[in-house]
């Protein structure tokens, strides 16, 4: 079978978690990016054009309760990051897990189209080498929701003679958009606001994500800002008509009212069709203007009904907890969906009872009652304050779907943490414990892996990054089977001995067995995602990832009161059963020549350079 393609519309947060979690699964994942490196608005520019942060942005929210579940924030960047710091983050995520070979740079994608076999997706696109137009199997977008700037209506507009910009093209203050004079520097510089954001009263906090710098309350103080009513309409060369009747006299305006989503980029996308809306194509948004917003037909603001399997938006969410999370979250969600999708078309056997079950989506008739619903609800709000964001998500249910289609284990993970709201847990679980594929479905990525001298055994449970690099670097001096990132385990064991195991990226727990050596090794991931434990029994030494498989081979489970009493969760290799240890994060097992001691070597510490240096 084909690789599945898939086109992953954006480099920022969003785009590369899910282009990092359709690799992993074995999709051919390739991402579209305007600008030249990663990072999203995060990523600063000078084009006006763009959305971006200005060079004295901070991020508003903790490091601490941000990042990626399996890159953390290097321990010497502040609690609260500069947007030059978020930055170099996004882009270390994406040379670590050698993302950036995967995007395609300065490349802006036009509009995308279902294609006339109506089985798949072409993608216009204008890059460095011109105009182009590509055909994928699946597409993802996230583009964000800070794309189209949304202006008020500026009565008046031909009177004033001064410089009128959107937030969006604001990059510093000063000289860059007019030389002001020593009078106009003595005038107000104002950020005035559309009648619906009016600072009384105030937005409803139902709806909102309230934040506040600060160094904003004393400059109020200090009268550096001079906070004002609504803007009403320009009467004047520089002068400003505010809602309470009173004048400004200004030079610069500022509209900071938002931003909207655009999507025009799928105009085939179906919008509204409930709540007395007709459903009309996203085409068609643009060119029509009416109070009421429109709103896409989205199951839970991702998918849409008509084409669930193959399309699906990071960037119409408004979640309450950091983005990144919330982006990281889906982009699992949307992966395991898609893998089980493949699974299902190709008739793949059901995982057995116990394991988790395969993350399908409903039918379209429940997919489009949840969208009508949802639209129903939104607009009940929106009825009540204006303020309400389109996409603003439902956290029980939102968070609940996300969590099953991952397959995180939420309920456990609340029961083991009782803790700060983090992602970091999320990663403790195997999300896929039977390798449901995207892709490379033939029996040469059938384990357990043999060497063509029948001296080597492996077998490997998990994701190993890179693999593409050794595999480049390996080819002539081993023949590999298949295209199983798993199998890079043999080549490198062939190349470089027992050592193999430093040069291992990703999640895993391997066992491989070398029969003219005598040699046993057991090893696991730096970070202990993958879980790998081992028991003695009679003269038989016995791995598994899971106790449970011991049960087959006569192990009969006891506690281990000691442990439990004593040690509590600090137990290093001990487990709550006796006689069975865990084999550590950062370590393998080393058995040789059927020797009865086993013992782990430690193979990474935990004391390591932060990788954004």
């Amino acid at each position: 079978m084909d690789k599945i393609r898939v086109a992953v519309i954006g480099g920022g947060s969003a785009g590369l978690t899910a282009l990092k979690a359709l690799r992993e699964e074995g999709f051919d994942a390739v991402g579209f990016e305007r600008k030249e490196n990663v990072g999203g608005l995060w990523s600063y520019s000078s084009d006006s054009t763009h959305t971006s942060v200005i060079q004295g942005t901070v991020a508003n929210v903790s490091k601490f309760i941000s990042g990626f579940s399996d890159f953390p924030i290097p321990r010497d960047f502040p609690s609260y990051m500069t947007g030059a710091q978020v930055a170099e983050y996004f882009q270390a995520y994406a040379r670590h897990f050698e993302l950036e070979s995967h995007i395609r740079f300065k490349t802006i994608v036009q509009r995308v189209l279902r294609d006339k076999t109506d089985k798949g997706w072409d993608i216009y696109i204008t890059g460095p080498e011109g105009d182009a137009v590509l055909s994928f199997d699946k597409v993802v977008f996230a583009t964000g929701a800070e794309t189209l700037n949304v202006w008020p209506p500026m009565t008046g507009r031909e009177k004033f003679k001064g410089t009128v910009i959107h937030g969006q093209s604001y990059r510093r203050a000063g000289t860059e958009e007019k030389n002001l004079s020593e009078k106009e520097r003595r005038r107000y510089f104002a950020k005035l606001i559309k009648d619906e954001w009016r600072l009384l009263p105030s937005p409803s906090m139902a709806h909102e994500h309230p934040v506040i710098q600060e160094t904003f309350i004393a400059t109020l103080s200090s009268g550096q800002i001079t906070p004002v009513r609504g803007f009403k309409e320009f009467t004047g060369e520089d002068l400003v008509l505010l809602d309470d009747g009173s004048f400004i006299e200004v030079d610069v305006v500022i509209f900071c009212t938002g931003y909207g989503l655009d999507f025009s980029i799928m105009p085939e996308l179906e919008m509204d069709g409930t709540c007395g809306f007709p459903m009309v194509p996203a085409s068609q948004v643009l060119a029509e203007s009416r109070r009421e917003p429109y709103l896409p037909r989205l199951y839970h603001m991702m998918f849409p009904p008509r084409w669930a399997s193959s399309v699906a938006f990071l960037s119409w969410m408004s979640p309450q907890i950091t983005t990144w999370c919330a982006f990281e979250l889906a982009s699992l969600a949307i992966t395991q969906i898609w893998a089980a999708e493949a699974a299902r078309e190709l008739n793949i056997e059901k995982p057995p009872v116990g394991y988790r079950t395969p993350a399908m989506l409903p039918s379209l008739a429940d997919m489009n009652a949840e969208v009508d619903e949802y639209h129903a609800w939104w607009r009940g709000e929106w009825a009540k304050e204006k303020s309400a964001r389109p996409g603003f998500v439902r956290p029980h249910i939102f968070y609940r779907f996300l969590h099953d289609m991952a397959g995180t284990d939420r309920e456990l993970y609340e029961w083991l943490s009782k803790g700060p709201v983090n992602c970091y847990a999320w990663r403790l679980f195997d999300t896929n414990p039977l390798e449901i594929p995207g892709f490379d479905l033939s029996s040469e990525g059938n384990q357990p892996f043999v060497g063509s001298d029948d001296e080597i055994v492996a077998v490997v449970n998990g994701e190993l990054y890179g693999h593409e690099t050794y595999r480049k670097k390996l080819q002539k001096e081993y023949e590999f089977q298949g295209q199983s990132d798993c199998e890079i385990v043999m080549a490198l064991y062939k190349h470089y001995g027992v050592s193999f195991v430093s040069h291992l990226r990703g999640e895993f727990a391997f066992v491989l067995w070398d029969s003219k050596r005598e040699l046993l090794l057991a090893g696991r991931d730096r970070y202990g995602i993958k879980s790998l434990y081992y028991t003695i029994q009679g003269n038989q030494l016995l791995l598994a990832t899971e106790m449970k498989s011991f049960l087959e081979f006569g192990w009969q489970p006891e506690w281990c009161v000691e442990t439990l009493r004593c040690l509590a969760w600090k137990c290093g290799r001990k487990t709550f059963f006796r006689n069975v240890y865990k084999i550590l994060p950062g370590h393998y097992l080393l058995c040789q020549n059927f020797e009865p001691d086993v013992h782990q070597v430690m193979y990474w510490d935990t004391e390591f350079p932060d990788k954004v240096r």
